[in-house]
């Protein structure tokens, strides 16, 4: 908990904030009304049934409010999961539900919230954070870097329908959200350790969500190979593929004609694609619309964040070896010198030796970005996140080669 007495916007006087972690009926009248009017429509009566029945899926989320005179100004709130670091597995804190209420915005609230946050995330061992941001502007001021964008995918699916003539291995079965949630939840968890950025929620839902989609399952006998989570908007409308993720060839196949079943329904199939996947190819006269997440409506691009530098020891890196001075006010933990080496495939992180070379001083955004998407260390002057020597810059080029991350859960 931080305490301090600040001075209000509209007078002089000084007040009295804090800001500190939330649990159970205290949610209710505190960041469930502040998430409610930035996040929905408003005015309107608070939903409190609705509201309680959600506190039951309070348990793997830290929230904290800052309250100035005992009034809930702003919340901010990680969920417990896991995510894919360069082919590691790692704690990750997600962030969401950032919200201020509008006595206290413009004044540092959210900065405030979001900051204790970060340690709050490292008490329970996350190493990475990851969110999807209102403004990525907001949240790279504190340390998140912008991943690179994972492609929207849009096509009619006539072409799809020589498909339904095929003879593939395997069957496809449909589910509903309460039905195939266990075997979903397998399958992501097997295709994990092998997707960069990739994460996932740390428990399953005991209930669907309300958005909750229709769940695929492709199976080639008592293994599941490939899946599929989408909703129909309409009749004529969409086919809105929110999770593909097959396999292997078969799977791929299987799934895409599962969309075919739906060519007298739909006008349209649309899908986020995994990084590698080459859908111009899979069948002729597709003619695919192509575009990235930020373009393609309300998907913003996400964004990552390191938390804990000491815990990167472990994901992959290329060879090499580099000693930076880093800076990260927001999480002053993180404050120091460092020496990464990357030997056989595997990255180990340590603080630096008496007498080492330093070759760089660089920002928790310069590595954030190192880490999820391997920006070029040549932008780092250009973006205001530190510089490197050039032998420094080929090291770490080498360390952190370009990679895409596929963030997968909505949060």
């Amino acid at each position: 908990m931080t305490t301090d007495r600040p001075t209000s916007p509209a007078s002089s006087r000084p007040t009295d904030t804090e800001v500190r972690l939330v649990t159970g009926e205290e949610l209710l009248t505190s960041s469930f009304p502040l998430r409610a009017y930035a996040f929905s429509r408003s005015p309107r009566v608070p939903d409190l049934d609705r509201w309680r029945g959600r506190l039951a899926l309070q348990d793997d989320l830290d929230t904290l409010v800052l309250f100035e005179d005992g009034e809930a100004r702003a919340t901010a709130t990680a969920i417990a999961m896991t995510q894919n670091v360069r082919g590691r597995v790692l704690p990750m804190g997600g962030v969401a539900g950032v919200a201020t209420h509008p006595l206290g915005r413009r004044r540092g609230q959210a900065t405030r919230v979001l900051t204790s946050l970060l340690a709050t995330m490292r008490d329970r061992g996350h190493v990475v954070s990851s969110l999807v941001p209102f403004r990525e502007s907001f949240y790279a001021r504190l340390g998140w870097a912008t991943f690179s964008s994972v492609r929207m995918l849009r096509f009619a699916p006539a072409p799809l329908a020589p498909l339904l003539r095929w003879e593939l291995p395997g069957i496809t079965t449909l589910h509903s959200p309460a039905e195939g949630g266990v075997p979903l939840r397998a399958l992501l968890e097997r295709v994990q350790p092998t997707l960069h950025g990739m994460s996932l929620f740390g428990t399953l839902p005991s209930e669907p969500a309300d958005d909750a989609r229709w769940v695929v399952i492709h199976r080639e006998g008592e293994t599941v190979t490939g899946a599929l989570t989408y909703e129909v908007t309409d009749f004529t409308g969409d086919l809105a593929i929110s999770a593909f993720f097959p396999t292997d060839t078969a799977s791929t196949y299987g799934l895409l004609r599962w969309a075919a079943l739906h060519i007298d329904q739909v006008s349209r199939v649309q899908m986020f694609l995994l990084p590698g996947m080459r859908a111009e190819t899979w069948l002729p006269d597709l003619r695919p619309e192509l575009l990235d997440r930020a373009s393609a409506g309300d998907h913003p691009t996400p964004m990552g964040r390191v938390v804990d530098v000491a815990g990167l020891s472990g994901i992959g890196a290329g060879d090499g070896e580099v000693t930076l001075r880093l800076r990260d006010p927001v999480a002053p933990w993180n404050e120091g010198t460092f020496s990464f080496h990357g030997e056989a495939g595997t990255l180990r992180v340590e603080p630096a030796a008496a007498g080492a070379v330093v070759v760089g001083d660089i920002s928790i955004n310069a590595l954030s970005a190192l880490v999820f998407t391997g920006n070029d260390p040549d932008e780092f002057p250009f973006r205001g996140w530190g510089s490197v020597e050039p032998r420094g810059r080929d090291a770490l080029r080498s360390l952190f080669p370009p990679a895409d991350a596929y963030l997968h859960e909505d949060f």
